[in-house]
């Protein structure tokens, strides 16, 4: 049996903001270099796209906090240039800590909330509600996948969310809207 693999270079550019480029390698830093004290770092379900709203490069991530879990929650940061950010702001002297943050993804009570994947609608049918999430809401026990809908990227009203996967899945659960078959992916 021969194997015929290919990479789609607009899926994969669209939906990670990965530009194949053909050269040699070039060394990117670490994106952050300062971690909150009592912190385990950053990372996780990472999304980065190009924000046509804002006219910036956004990225989601996940701070982790020593016993993880629930206590695990996203934050949204803002970006010129997409091999450089600033590291997060926080106060240190908050708690809990997620309090300390700013621009904490949070539900539509205030609390916090971490997206498993999140991005724009500009160029979709639903521009009109801003961005889209797909998360679990672990606060509220929901062991379901769903998604939700937020006007300034930051606040998302899961009291509207819908299930879009019964079980809850532990994946990255990235979506893209796809222009020229007019659905999402």
């Amino acid at each position: 049996m021969k194997t015929l693999l290919f990479m789609d270079d607009w899926m994969i550019e669209r939906q990670i903001s990965l530009e194949r480029v053909w050269h040699q390698p070039h060394f990117v830093r670490e994106v952050f270099d300062d971690y909150p004290p009592n912190m385990l770092g950053y990372g996780g379900v990472v999304s980065i796209f190009w924000d046509e709203r804002l006219g910036k490069y956004v990225m989601y991530t996940d701070v982790y906090v020593p016993d993880g879990g629930a206590e695990t929650f996203g934050i949204r940061l803002e970006s010129d240039d997409p091999y450089h950010w600033e590291n997060p702001v926080y106060d240190a002297s908050v708690t809990p800590a997620w309090k300390g943050f700013r621009q904490v993804i949070v539900d539509e009570h205030g609390e916090k909330l971490r997206s498993q994947y999140v991005n724009s609608l500009v160029g979709t049918p639903f521009a009109d509600r801003g961005y889209l999430t797909t998360t679990v809401h672990q606060d509220r026990k929901i062991n379901q996948s769903i998604s939700a809908f937020s006007q300034d990227g930051v606040h998302f009203d899961i009291s509207q969310a819908r299930v879009w996967q019964e079980s809850r899945s532990d994946t990255w659960c990235g979506w893209i809207w796809n222009p020229r078959g007019g659905f999402f992916q």
